[in-house]
């Protein structure tokens, strides 16, 4: 089931195998100054919405694809992660669509996800 649409809340019992299988995706990446990554959600692709503290005690939520070579910022916070999410659905922007599945209004999503979480790259690719 989506938690956010095309992303699945990882199980308790996946969490081990999905970190794994993240470890194989970042061990290339230039991670300087992350202390921790969690995976949060992922897709079929393999790709993760993840928790990241850094060694300061920042707290992220970040984007990992599974074919770059990069980590996105989406969320300078835990909170502005619960935040945006819950405006996504206050405003209708995921929405169960005709057949039952979860789905969204790209466009608004970026509008409100770019409100939220100002100067992020993620909101305006």
């Amino acid at each position: 089931m989506d938690f956010i649409p095309g992303y699945r809340l990882i199980h308790i019992l996946e969490l081990i195998e999905e970190n794994k299988l993240l470890y194989n995706i970042i061990k290339n990446l230039y991670l300087e100054n992350i202390e921790l990554i969690l995976p949060l959600l992922v897709n079929c692709s393999s790709d993760y919405i993840c928790y990241a503290k850094n060694i300061n005690g920042d707290e992220y939520i970040i984007s990992i694809f599974h074919d770059d070579t990069d980590f996105y910022i989406m969320h300078n916070s835990v909170e502005k992660f619960f935040i945006t999410l819950c405006a996504f659905y206050e405003k209708e922007i995921y929405f169960i669509d005709e057949d039952g599945y979860l789905d969204y209004d790209m466009d608004k999503e970026i509008e409100i996800g770019k409100k939220y979480n100002k100067n992020l790259l993620y909101w305006s690719i």
